[in-house]
């Protein structure tokens, strides 16, 4: 302990940064300070405790970079069934155990159904936890995500905002430009009827005429 204050006078003396010094100092002492009262086993927690939170970020960190990745793919022009695979792969991956996708709200019969996913061998009847996230096309609601996660799984290893922010909403404008195209599709069909309608009127009047 002497010999450490010792050097660090000599480093506050000649260094022309004495402030990094003395910090540099100070740390040393504090950390000679806490671990000279630890004993072998709460030094071995602490070093087991800084080793599964190194490990818990390195799993944080390739989560969120699956989540970026998959978000970049929602993007890519594709069909709605197509992103909806897409999505069930990365939140398979993220660990929950099922994935639905409810439409409502879509006119004439144009509701496409996207098949729900569920984990091979899940006990659907146990203890979960649902949440609900709703797709919107500008203020009207056109359908809802359930996603389920069983209780007795560890917590979630990414940050569940990226999920919202990130994740969703590449999804959800799919799920708007799908509903765009469909709205299309039905006017111009209501078109083509009261033109067939309007053409059928003029050759019935042609005739009595």
């Amino acid at each position: 302990m002497t010999a450490l204050f010792s050097l660090g006078s000599l480093l506050i003396i000649h260094s022309t940064g004495n402030l990094v010094a003395l910090v540099a100092v100070l740390a040393g002492v504090s950390g000679w300070f806490l671990t000279s009262r630890l004993h072998y086993e709460e030094l071995s927690e602490l070093n087991a405790h800084v080793s599964q939170a190194l490990h818990s970020q390195r799993r944080v960190l390739a989560n969120q970079i699956l989540i970026r990745k998959v978000s970049g793919q929602l993007k890519e022009p594709q069909d709605l069934e197509e992103s909806w695979q897409v999505l069930i792969k990365a939140l398979e991956a993220l660990d929950f155990d099922s994935v639905t996708c409810q439409l409502s709200g879509w006119q004439n019969g144009s509701t496409p159904f996207l098949a729900p996913w569920s984990r091979p061998g899940e006990n659907k009847t146990g203890d979960c936890w649902t949440v609900s996230i709703p797709l919107r096309v500008g203020e009207k609601a056109i359908g809802q995500l359930q996603l389920r996660r069983a209780l007795r799984k560890e917590r979630l290893i990414f940050h569940f905002s990226s999920l919202l922010d990130t994740l969703i909403p590449p999804f959800e404008k799919q799920v708007e430009r799908r509903y765009d195209f469909e709205e299309a599709n039905l006017v111009v069909m209501y078109s083509v009827e009261e033109d067939l309608r309007f053409q059928a009127n003029l050759l019935a009047n042609r005739r009595k005429g």
